[in-house]
Parts: structure tokens; C-alpha cells; sequence
């Protein structure tokens, strides 16, 4: 495997994430051996060039994957472009798992008034259908807010597509290495420098601040970095990208969001020693740095979450194609 992908195979991996299933192994090989003739009329002109150079060159003459793939013929009996039916279905259910998300953080917090009149406000305490009938105006609000960004952004795009909600990832042996080393690095602060990091200074002693609620949801973090180390194995040993690492990484991602949540639910975050600060004092900076702590992790969660969609939507293609 090498560590970074072809001009060649990176186009075909976004143009194959834009095809319908039925189509996507026929097109993608044809689409493969149009982008190879051409890389190799390119070095028979010019037998100097480097291969990567000629397959940059065969994957420019292609254009774009979005605007190829409408011009196939692919959706020659759809109103809407299979780009764009794709790209709405993944923002949609992105920003509708972020958002149900937040309403949940607001009613476990306990909130009883709405952070955002008529948009953002906690789930009912019940009965079931009235919690039920809320998740479904959460779908319906932001389903609506989707066809008017699309339409908006259409108006003023010739090809409407989001690449970054795009489902492919690079799956290659560097990034694995880098990725098991920066856990490993995890792993050692959150088991053995969590309190000396987040201590303040007392006289002549250094006094953790974090509190024990918090602290209790370490040995979870080691799963989450098991899990995510897991994805990084199976890369190495050529699995990157099967149905079995894109699950484990769908995995990771939900106990990640699922651990920051609680997190930032958790009662006390910090416990700051009063010392000769005084107990106002403390009191003030245990508001502030909780309050950091909460946006830190509820904004990480939220990245969690989107990834955790984008990867449940990629496993789905993948085992269906």
C-alpha cells in the first residue's frame, strides 16, 4: 500500500461516491481504464514524464468527478442529480444528529426555557409521544433549512455538491503510523499526567484542580483509543477502508461524542482549591473553566457525531456495492 493515494485513485474514489450502486463497479472501471489510456498516451509523447504527472494530467482532462458523473448519463431519468441527492442526504443527516444532540444536552442539564426560540429548545420529560412528536419536528425544521440552503447555493453553483461532507477517507500506512503515535501520546496523559497538567500552584505543592465526577470517565477514554488504534491496525495491515475499519471507526466516533457528553454533564468539572484565593474567587474561576470545558466538548462531540454519520453512510455503500 502506498502511503499516499494515486491522482488516479483518489479520483475514483470521489467519483465513485457520487454513483449510483448499481453502476458504480461498471463506471468506475470503465472510467479506470479511460483515465490509464490516457496517462499512457501521455508518456509515449513524453517518455521523461513521471507517471504520477501523466495520470494528473489524464485526471484534469476528465474534469471534475461531480460534473462527470452528471454527464455519464447516470441521471438522464432524475430530477435531481445523484451529486446532489447524496450530498443533501448526508448534510441533512449530519446537522439532524447534531441537533438532536444539543436538545438532548439541554434537557439532561436540566434547561426549561429554549437556548433559541422556535429552533433549538430541550426535549419534553414525556410522555413518549410527545418526546416522539418533538424528534419529528427537529427532522421536519431541519429538513426544511436544507432544501432552502441547497436551493440557495444551487442558484449560484454549476455544480452543487459539498465535498467535505463527502464519505472517502485516506486510508494509508503513514497516517496509521502517525495516527498509532498521537494515541499512544494520548494514552500517556490521560493515564498518567492528567493531574500534574491540570493542577495549579499552592506554595510550594501543585494541586489538581479536575474533580473526581470527571475523572471517573478516563478508563472509557482507553476504550475510545483502543477502538480508534484498532482502525489504525487494520490500515496497516492492509484492510484500510474495508467495511470492518469503517465500522470500527463509526464505533470510535460514537463513544467518543457519547463520552464528551457526558462529560460535559458531568457535575463540577473543576474543583478549584480555595487556598489564598478565597472561596469567591474560586468560585468564579470554577464558572469560568467550566464553562470553557463545556464548549470544548460539547463543540468535539458535535464533530464526533458528524463523523459518526458520515462513516454509518459510507459503511452502508460499501456493504450494498
Amino acid at each position: 500500500m502506498n502511503d499516499v493515494l494515486s491522482p488516479r485513485e483518489e479520483y475514483l474514489q470521489r467519483l465513485e461516491d457520487l454513483l449510483p450502486t448499481g453502476e458504480m463497479k461498471r463506471i468506475r472501471a470503465d472510467v479506470d481504464a479511460l483515465i490509464q489510456d490516457h496517462a499512457a498516451g501521455v508518456q509515449e509523447a513524453e517518455p521523461d514524464i513521471r507517471a504520477i504527472d501523466a495520470e494528473r494530467r489524464a485526471v484534469a482532462a476528465l474534469g471534475s468527478p461531480e460534473r462527470l458523473a452528471e454527464e455519464l448519463g447516470v441521471a438522464t431519468t432524475m430530477t435531481v442529480p445523484p451529486s446532489v441527492r447524496r450530498a443533501f442526504v448526508r448534510a441533512l443527516a449530519v446537522f439532524f444528529a447534531c441537533h438532536l444532540l444539543l436538545s438532548i444536552v439541554l434537557t439532561a442539564a436540566g434547561a426549561e426555557a429554549p437556548a433559541i426560540a422556535g429552533l433549538l429548545m430541550p426535549l419534553p420529560e414525556g410522555p413518549f409521544l410527545a418526546v416522539l412528536m418533538s424528534v419529528v419536528t427537529i427532522f421536519l425544521i431541519d429538513t426544511g433549512a436544507m432544501l432552502v440552503l441547497f436551493c440557495a447555493m444551487g442558484a449560484r453553483r454549476s455544480v452543487s455538491s459539498f465535498p467535505h461532507l463527502t464519505g472517502a477517507d485516506s486510508w494509508t500506512r503513514k497516517a496509521a503510523w502517525q495516527g498509532l503515535f498521537l494515541l499512544a501520546l494520548l494514552g500517556v496523559v490521560f493515564n498518567l499526567l492528567l493531574d500534574p497538567i491540570f493542577s495549579v500552584q499552592q506554595g510550594n505543592e501543585w494541586i489538581p484542580f479536575l474533580s473526581a465526577s470527571l475523572k471517573r470517565l478516563v478508563p472509557y477514554v482507553n476504550v475510545v483509543l483502543l477502538l480508534l488504534a484498532g482502525r489504525h491496525v487494520l490500515t496497516l495491515t492492509g484492510r484500510g477502508g474495508t467495511p470492518a475499519s469503517v465500522a470500527v471507526d463509526a464505533f470510535a466516533a460514537l463513544a467518543g461524542c457519547i463520552l464528551l457528553t457526558l462529560a460535559a454533564l458531568s457535575d463540577g468539572m473543576v474543583e478549584m482549591p480555595v487556598g489564598s484565593l478565597g472561596p469567591d474567587a474560586a468560585q468564579v474561576l470554577d464558572s469560568l473553566i467550566e464553562r470553557v470545558f463545556m464548549l470544548v466538548f460539547i463543540v468535539a462531540a458535535l464533530m464526533l457525531l458528524a463523523r459518526f454519520v458520515r462513516q454509518v453512510l459510507r459503511l452502508q455503500r460499501v456493504l450494498r456495492a
